[in-house]
């Protein structure tokens, strides 16, 4: 395996998530107009909802 095909190949995953994470973004933009203001809203409160008991898992299994 030659060494551009690795990195090739490394880099998919990352590609495919910064990918999705702009098409994402973009919808969530007035200017796609796909979400309201308010779901939005609701939206952020959930990912905010969910990345703090991510934190909060991570730091139960570092202290065992």
């Amino acid at each position: 395996m030659g060494l551009l095909e690795l990195f090739t190949t490394a880099c998919v995953p990352v590609f495919n998530m910064l990918l999705v994470t702009g098409v994402g973004s973009f919808l969530a933009t007035d200017f796609a107009g796909l979400l309201s203001k308010e779901a939005r809203k609701h939206l952020n409160n959930v990912s905010d909802v969910k990345g703090c008991i991510k934190a909060e898992n991570i730091s139960i299994i570092d202290l065992k």
